[in-house]
């Protein structure tokens, strides 16, 4: 029987927490839930703690390693088109959840969808970074430099040519910071639901963006990661990593309301239906998350949380100043208009930043995980992606 979510014991205490009981006790901003709305909740739990269901990770081959860090391709795939005339993509995932978010079943692969849509596309997986001792004092420079450099330019040399590049949350803050490194092998960049101004709150031009209303991010994601911080710098500091439990510590604070909800929902689901054994193995996956090693966590925390460095231009990797304004390549940036993690401000601030003549915009009205397994994911996320890959600028 599993024992998540993790951890358990927050998840608990935010909801007793949002209790009718309390809530004249509590900021006006939380949701007041009722004794049988928490109940269902704490049975939604239970039925997720016994589903039988346990999604196995799909065959993959390794092409490339370096320590941790892999290059993976999926096995058994047939493309559709010719994929000698495809110019090869690598999905970059964030540090701080594992990789198999791109390939986590057969019909919500992103990473074999492409590959049988004729684009050669491969997973790259960190592994467990801060498992390495010698890690704790990596810094986010010498992780781009001697890791995902060096897996891109093995990518590009097994492929003789350029390749396309595409970051997921964390992942493409870091593509971000290591394009002027990567740039004689790569030849496009996607920027799915990156992080880039982690204190903007709204768009003073949001008129001009077509859709659904923005989620208001009020209390998101960086707002915590401040007020959390005076306990977590010092932690990170002794302890030389920063453990997975705050980080899911983080994601059920912020996420307290939809986690009510979606386990109230998970009971009236049937245990047998496909979007059932979808929650459970997308639910089982953000339980299965990873340490970050300590020096990566500090600049992290202190130089994107607190210091706002990348959008303020005032981030170094080495002596070079992070600045998408130089960015000299097309950038699709896909940023998901509910998104509870990374707010649409946030992510669109890079786009602004990069020159107009390479800059694309995908704004989906889903939430950060959506963008890869939602629903509508193909339609909205996956075939205006491929579209694009394949254009010729």
């Amino acid at each position: 029987m599993r024992d998540g979510p993790h951890p358990l014991l927050v998840y608990l205490g935010l909801a007793a927490a949002n209790s009718e009981g309390i809530q004249g006790f509590m900021p006006q901003r939380m949701s007041v839930y009722s004794q049988k709305q928490l109940t269902e909740m704490i049975r939604g739990i239970q039925m997720y703690q016994k589903h039988t269901h346990y999604q196995e990770r799909l065959k993959t081959q390794q092409v490339w390693q370096s320590g941790t860090v892999k290059i993976l391709k999926p096995s058994g795939i047939s493309a559709c088109v010719n994929e000698s005339k495809a110019v090869p993509l690598l999905l970059i995932p964030s540090l701080i959840n594992k990789s198999y978010i791109m390939d986590l079943a057969e019909e919500y692969s992103l990473l074999r969808w492409l590959n049988k849509k004729g684009i050669p596309t491969y997973l790259l997986d960190w592994g467990n970074i801060a498992s390495e001792e010698e890690n704790t004092t990596l810094s986010i420079a010498q992780l781009l430099r001697n890791k995902l450099s060096c897996a891109v330019e093995a990518l590009s040399e097994i492929h003789a040519s350029p390749i396309d590049v595409l970051g997921y949350c964390m992942g493409g803050t870091l593509l971000a910071g290591s394009l002027h490194i990567l740039s004689q092998n790569v030849r496009k960049a996607v920027f799915l639901a990156t992080p880039w101004d982690f204190y903007v709150t709204s768009l003073d031009n949001e008129e001009k963006i077509k859709g659904e209303p923005l989620l208001n991010a009020s209390q998101d994601l960086a707002e915590m990661v401040r007020n959390w911080a005076p306990i977590s710098l010092p932690a990170v500091k002794e302890k030389g990593r920063l453990p997975k439990e705050y980080t899911q510590s983080l994601f059920a604070a912020l996420g307290a309301r939809g986690a009510v909800h979606k386990f109230i929902k998970f009971v009236s689901m049937s245990s047998d239906a496909p979007e059932t054994k979808l929650f459970v193995s997308a639910e089982d996956w953000l339980n299965d998350g990873l340490d970050l090693p300590g020096r990566i966590a500090h600049e992290c925390i202190q130089g994107w949380f607190l210091d706002n460095e990348p959008a303020k231009g005032l981030w170094y990797i080495d002596d070079h100043c992070v600045n998408p304004n130089t960015f000299d390549l097309p950038c699709l940036m896909i940023a998901a208009r509910k998104d509870s993690l990374v707010p649409f401000p946030n992510a669109y601030a890079l786009y602004e930043q990069i020159p107009q003549r390479w800059r694309y915009l995908i704004s989906p009205d889903t939430g950060h995980v959506g963008l890869i397994i939602g629903k509508n994911a193909v339609k909205d996320v996956w075939q205006p992606l491929l579209h694009w890959l394949r254009k010729d600028r």
